[in-house]
């Protein structure tokens, strides 16, 4: 199974969709081919106009030119025939560029008061959007994110023909007075999935308003989803009846969600607002002190958090954009630049980020035995204080990468490690990480038991993927494509 890099090491370039201000992207041409999506090239009023003539609905793409999950769908399921054959049939379609460039053609730039207007009627901060109209122009429906797949993109098509599936038809009814309970639970869990935010967590304030018990199963699982600041009901009952909430919803729930709110409004505006001066050697105690004399219960959790986001932070702004805009211009990374400039800001973890940033740029370039050098390094140096998420990581990069056994037997320890205590959120990816590199290495008999283990804990989205796994070593089949030297 395919494990995702950690953000703090390389920052997600692809994504399901990208809120604004993840800019990590840069511009391409859409493809489109003869048999795939076809695109409409007038403008809205004109589009609108065909639609209600042709009695088609319409899909508008609302997409950046710095979204990466925009341009795996340009290229990998726009162009495809299945998608064409669907779409076109039933759909005109539309794309909509949500921000500037200094290369935008004319026909980006007469859109951009209709863009504007649609932004803010529909409160566009994801990419992609798919908004659906309906063939009098009507707003119908709203669904966000890529999809891996064409099949999966007509699903959504699909849901915006059927107006039992149809947000904004479905939004109507609620507004327009049906507010039974189980209709105001739907809709809340609606708006989410579409990124209605403010709607989903309006409404799910008047499902749980409604509420007579909070300590169900179904009721407490809800109410934690819908969570989002300290003056929440969710909030109250999980600070002060954190020990029934977590009987529900599993140890350390309830704490993990305040610590972070509290974070939120009491920590982070400060923190922000001295990373963003940049200062040397940033300090976050007094931020730390001021939310602890509060809630002085967390102060420890407090410290662990502003240390965190402190590093994290730094290390984006010092190592990780500079050397990922190297990259971006396929220019040379002046590495000797970003040394002194990291030094500057945190001396203490300037070594420790340098080698992150080296790993990162590495796996951007595929230099898979440089990365692998650089990852043995950092292990060496700083590997102790590695968490078990980390080491999964970083052990499956290496797995999944590198010809040399030498590093993958190296690999396996890190692997081991991560998997210490069965009781770590997410052990079960670890579990898969183990069993695939035990595989590799000979240990075949040891990796089907740790499969088994694995698919046993893995939730039911993953098991299909694990029995595979599984069924592979049991056939003695590789689970890995490098090829070893």
């Amino acid at each position: 199974m395919k494990k995702i890099f950690l953000a703090v090491l390389l920052l997600p370039l692809f994504g399901l969709a990208q809120k604004t201000g993840d800019n990590l992207g840069t511009k391409e041409a859409s493809v489109e081919s003869k048999d795939g999506l076809r695109l409409e090239q007038g403008s809205w009023t004109e589009i609108l106009a065909k639609a209600k003539k042709e009695n088609k609905y319409i899909i508008m793409d609302c997409m950046t030119t710095w979204c990466g999950p925009c341009k795996h769908m340009d290229k990998n399921v726009f162009p495809l025939k299945e998608t064409g054959d669907f779409f076109n049939e039933k759909f005109l379609a539309v794309k909509v560029q949500f921000d500037s460039t200094a290369d935008d053609d004319a026909r980006v730039k007469s859109w951009k008061k209709d863009m504007k207007e649609i932004e803010k009627e529909y409160a566009i901060n994801a990419y992609p959007t798919y908004l659906i109209f309906d063939p009098n122009g009507q707003v119908v429906h709203r669904t966000v994110g890529a999809t891996p797949d064409a099949k999966m993109f007509i699903a959504k098509g699909k849901d915006g023909l059927n107006p039992e599936t149809q947000y904004y038809t479905q939004l109507r009814k609620y507004e327009g007075g049906q507010k039974d309970a189980e209709f105001t639970r739907k809709m809340a869990l609606m708006a989410q999935t579409a990124y209605d935010t403010k709607m989903s967590l309006k409404i799910a304030g008047d499902y749980i308003a409604g509420l007579t018990d909070y300590f169900t199963k179904e009721n407490a699982q809800f109410i934690s989803q819908f969570t989002r600041t300290s003056k929440d009901k969710g909030f109250e009952l999980m600070l002060n009846s954190a020990e029934k909430m977590d009987a529900l919803l599993g140890a350390g729930k309830s704490k993990a969600l305040v610590v972070n709110i509290i974070a939120t409004e009491e920590m982070n505006p400060g923190l922000r607002k001295m990373l963003n001066a940049k200062t040397p050697n940033p300090d976050p105690s007094a931020v730390v002190a001021s939310a602890s004399q509060k809630y002085p219960q967390f102060a420890a959790d407090f410290t662990d958090m502003a240390n965190k986001l402190v590093y994290n932070t730094v290390y984006s702004q010092e190592v990780y954009s500079p050397m990922a805009k190297a990259l971006d211009a396929k220019t040379k990374v002046d590495w000797d630049a970003i040394s002194t400039s990291v030094r500057v800001r945190d001396s203490k973890n300037a070594d420790e980020m340098l080698s992150k940033g080296k790993m990162a740029y590495f796996q951007n370039t595929k230099d898979w035995p440089s990365f692998t050098a650089e990852l043995g390094l950092f292990m060496t140096k700083f590997g102790e204080k590695a968490t078990a998420a980390e080491l999964n990581s970083y052990a499956w990069t290496v797995f999944d990468n590198c010809k040399d056994m030498a590093c993958v037997n190296l690999a396996l320890g890190w692997s081991e490690r991560s998997i210490k205590d069965e009781k770590t959120p997410g052990v079960y990816m670890y579990m898969d990480t183990y069993a695939n590199i035990l595989h590799r290495v000979g240990r075949t008999k040891e990796a089907i038991q740790w499969q088994e283990k694995a698919l046993a804990l893995a939730p039911e989205g993953a098991k299909e993927t694990y029995t595979a796994t599984l069924n592979k070593m049991k056939k003695g089949e590789k689970t890995w494509a490098v090829t070893e030297e």
